[in-house]
This record gives C-alpha cells, structure tokens and sequence, in this order.
C-alpha cells in the first residue's frame, strides 16, 4: 500500500507499514445509538505538565471526552477530525477500518454531544468502496454539521491510487451518501482526496490530489472545486499555481472560507535549487464564478526543507491563515517546526507572525496540522512527535489572537496516553473556540497495535 499522509507515525516508528488492516467485518453505512466514549473532566497545564519548569497556565479547555468506539487493531480512528461551528457535532476518519468493501476500505464516524455527553450518531462507509480506498484520509464539515466531505486518495475510480471523494448529507432519515467526487481528468496515483475543505452552507468544496501530474509536471498536485446546485454536485474550477513546477504536492492541504469564496491551498514541495523543499501556499479568490490565484504565501524566514504549507487553515471571513512549516528549524531545533499566521488587508497577504512551541524540541514535528476558529481569533497547532514528562507522543497547542499579537494559552494532552499516540496528528476547533478536538491515530489497544482515539476538550 502507498503511504502519503501517515508519514509522522512512520517516523515515530508506531506504525507497522506493511500492514495497515482494520478488524471490521460488516458493510454498514450507518450505526446508531454506540457510545465507545469515556467522560474525562482532567485539565492539564499549559505545559502539559505539573514540574514546575516552564510557564504554567490554567488550561482553558480541559479534556470532556475520549472517543474510541470499538478499538480495532489498525483502523487508525482519529487520523482525521472536524467539528461544526457550535462544537456539537464531531466527524472521525479511520483510514484503516476494514468494512463490507474491503480490508482498509475506510470509514467515518459521526458523534454528537447533547446534555447526556457524546454519543456515535452513525457510522458511515463508501458503500461501493474497495480495499486500500482508505476513506477517511480528510475530513470536512458544514457549519450545521449535515454535510460531510471526506477524501479516499486509494480509490481507483479514474485509475489505482486516483482518489476520490464521498460527500454524506444528514437527513430526516439519517447520513446519507450523496454523491462519490471525482475528477473530469483523474488520472491512477493523483492521490485526489488528500485533502479537503467545505463550506459553510456545505454546498462548495475543494479537494486536493497532491501527486497530480498535470499540468505542473510529475506530482506537482493540484485542488479541485465543487458546488452543489439543486443537490447535483457539478467540477467548478481545478486550481494550479502559476509557477507551478514538479514534486511540489500542491494540494496536501486545502482549506475554504465560511462564503466558498476563498481557497488556501498548500505547496510543502515549492521551492528553488537553492533552497529546495521550502514550501508555500497560495491564496485563490472567485469572482463572478471565477477562480483566480491571487498571491502565494511565504515565511519570512523561509529555508530549505521547512515544508511550509503541508497544513493550511483559514477565518470564516478568509481574512486570516495559519499555515504549517513542520520542518522548520528555528528557534527549536530541526524538523521542530512552526507555523505562520498571515493577514489580509484589501487584496494584500503579509505575514502576522510565527508560532512556535513555548517548550519546542528537535522532532516535534509542530505544524503537522492546523486549524483557526471562524473569526480567526483562535489557533490550534499539533505537534505530532512532541512528548511530556509521561512519555506521551504528540500535543496540541492552544494560541489565541488579540489585536496583532498572539500568546500560547495551553498545550493540550490526553488525560492518559502513551509514546505511539501522534495525539496532534489531526485537530479542529469550533467557531467560538469553545471545543477543540484532537486526533490520537497511533493509541495502542492491549495487544499493542494501534487503534486509535480522539479526545474533546471543552
């Protein structure tokens, strides 16, 4: 199987590659009525730890719940998230979950919480997937939460490793699969699906296929966009850089604006012979119906192989991007990474400022994944291979705006966990800033395989 988007649990060395398999048998496309969470009411530091070293600040959010819903060896629950605006809906990929198409076929899985707590609302499955289609892969969601976009890069509708994407809609009758996304010039190994974003009225959405070859050349990758008219979901626009260029994965991230009418989209591979790998993202406007690029996003002080843009995330209003650099070196180490807020100001980008762990380390990996609330007051960074005092792999990082300057507030960790979790791998936080959840794919089940979890904090 190609691996793309499990590189962080590689590098931990949690992760047999060779064998990425779930222990799900049946074909269901919706469950109701599981639980398989675990109340928590544990507030960590900022720090996440008690020592004593470091800034210790009272967390804002503390952990209300755990979700594992059945613990199956290799499902990998929890590689991607999204939450919807007011933080009572929650959307879980589990690229690994064997189902009725096929051993790591993929799947969802839908809570929502109520006065009662979390509960699984429905579990949902391509329905006509096949093995290896690893649906889950991203994971997107409208403002109500009723619509949810999800990327399967292994499908081989256009061809082996093509990609594909699910939309699912919520109904008086349930989750309901709408419609499978596919490119008009998809082609095998686009890997289309890598990432994706929706609106927030659920009716736009733009999905990466970050090794397209064209037409940048060999996986110069590209984004698609989609709008939904009278139910019928219609290719709108396919986006590429100008100065687009081979082995660049445009399209490993994406994100979109509350309207639909702003699209980032990351370019970790952008660079020069003289600093090769520095990353970028560029910014995407549409105007009557129109998409145009207008302008690429760089660090100020980029360098070789800091990968800027293998994250992206953007405000409600599009007037505010986070933007991932998880290899960059400074102030803490190399691959400690970073991550960059930019601004617009009128139709003009510039760099904000650079966020980086308050206690960073060689390896973390900070900025493997980004999320900002709706009015771009609030970030979330994960830090995949960051570790505590326990030995816990992986955190998440709470920073909040006012007026141009931002302070970390917390880092967030699991009330338990262990050093295969990547807690961090995956996050997303509510337009009122009040939820964040976090992605743990690598938590190990007794017998020592990974299963995965996701933990809200509230």
């Amino acid at each position: 199987m190609q691996r793309t988007r499990r590189q962080l649990l590689a590098t931990a060395g949690t992760i047999s590659i060779a064998s990425l398999a779930g222990c799900r048998d049946d074909d269901e496309t919706e469950a109701n009525g599981e639980t398989g969470v675990d109340g928590e009411d544990t507030a960590k530091t900022a720090n996440g730890t008690d020592d004593g070293d470091g800034p210790t600040l009272v967390q804002p959010l503390q952990q209300q719940a755990k979700l594992s819903p059945d613990d199956e060896e290799e499902d990998f629950f929890g590689h991607e998230v999204a939450v919807s605006a007011d933080g009572t809906t929650a959307v879980v990929g589990a690229v690994g979950d064997d189902t009725g198409d096929g051993s790591d076929a993929g799947s969802l899985s839908v809570f929502s919480r109520d006065e009662g707590g979390w509960q699984q609302q429905a579990r949902l499955v391509a329905g006509d997937g096949e093995e290896n289609d690893e649906l889950g892969d991203a994971v997107s969601l409208s403002a109500d939460g009723t619509s949810v976009v999800a990327g399967a890069t292994g499908s081989d509708r256009n061809g082996q490793n093509a990609g594909a994407a699910y939309v699912f809609t919520q109904t008086e009758e349930g989750w309901e699969r709408q419609t499978a996304l596919v490119p008009d010039d998809g082609d095998e190994n686009d890997r289309f699906g890598a990432s994706a974003a929706v609106s927030n009225d659920g009716t736009t959405a733009v999905v990466g296929a970050s090794l397209d070859d064209d037409p940048n050349g060999t996986e110069g990758g590209s984004a698609y966009v989609f709008s939904r008219v009278d139910g019928s979901w219609q290719q709108q626009a396919r986006l590429a850089p100008a100065d687009g260029d081979t082995a660049e994965n445009f399209g490993r991230s994406v994100a979109l604006s509350g309207d639909g009418k702003n699209a980032v989209v990351g370019c970790p591979g952008d660079g020069s012979q003289e600093s090769p790998l520095r990353g970028s993202a560029y910014v995407f406007a549409r105007a009557d119906g129109e998409w145009q690029q207008q302008t690429a996003l760089l660090a100020d002080d980029g360098d070789t192989g800091d990968e800027l843009g293998y994250s992206v995330a953007v405000s409600g209003d599009g007037t505010t991007a986070v933007v991932g650099a998880r290899r960059e070196e400074e102030p803490n180490g190399q691959n400690a990474g970073a991550a960059y807020v930019f601004t617009r100001g009128g139709d003009d980008w510039q760099q904000q400022t650079k966020l980086t762990a308050s206690n960073g380390e060689p390896g973390d990996f900070f900025g493997g994944a980004v999320t900002v609330s709706d009015g771009g007051e609030t970030a979330v960074v994960g830090a995949t291979l960051g570790s505590d005092v326990r030995g816990v792999t992986g955190a998440a990082f709470l920073f909040s705006r006012v007026g141009e300057s931002w302070q970390q507030q917390a880092a967030l960790s699991p009330a338990e966990g262990n050093a295969s979790d990547a807690f961090g791998e995956a996050v997303a936080v509510s337009a009122d800033s009040e939820t964040a959840v976090v992605g743990a794919p690598g938590r190990n089940v007794p017998s020592g395989e990974p299963a995965g979890s996701v933990y809200v904090f509230a």
